[in-house]
């Protein structure tokens, strides 16, 4: 099991890398993909860490009873890509997402809504007030939502291969 941050360079918080070392031990992965046995493809999980040591303002997304402070969100499962092979892999569908993370007694980013084009899921950056649902179901609601997240249903990809997907941040339009 290893663990990465968004960038090549990026810098992992050492409590954060602690939390994820203790949620997402060999064991539970191993079991999660083929039982007690050794995984028959890689796994890639993505998601994002998050809670008042991570970013400004961040204690207001996570209970600092909870792993002190810091937790994390899947968004996305990339299973069998091997990129010194040139496979691409698949990305799972949301409800197998979900699947996985209640397989590790984690939580998914929250969907807002299943259909929306580009231009309303710039509204609802733009205009306040986006309230984060993470804060409200870690305990700590009235709290602006830091951004969104936005992918297509049915995975589509750009001409390199790479899933269409991006987050917008509320911050973006605060300037």
């Amino acid at each position: 099991v290893r663990f990465y941050g968004h960038h090549e360079k990026s810098q992992m918080p050492p409590f954060l890398l602690e939390y994820l070392q203790e949620t997402f031990t060999l064991g539970k992965m191993k079991a999660l993909w083929r039982g007690p046995g050794e995984a028959e493809y890689p796994i890639v999980l993505y998601g994002e860490g998050y809670g008042a040591k991570i970013q400004k303002g961040g204690g207001a997304y996570t209970s600092q009873t909870k792993g002190g402070g810091v937790s994390f969100r899947l968004f996305d499962v990339l299973v069998g890509a091997v990129p010194t092979a040139d496979i691409k892999g698949v990305w799972l569908r949301r409800a197998d997402v979900e699947d996985v993370a209640a397989k590790l007694g984690i939580k998914t980013v929250p969907l807002l809504r299943t259909e929306a084009y580009l231009n309303e899921v710039v509204v609802m950056a733009k205009h306040p007030p986006l309230i984060s649902s993470v804060a409200y179901e870690e305990g700590t609601e009235g709290h602006p939502a830091e951004g969104i997240v936005a992918f297509t249903a049915e995975p589509l990809y750009n001409n390199r291969g790479q899933r269409l997907m991006f987050k917008l941040k509320t911050e973006d339009f605060a300037k």
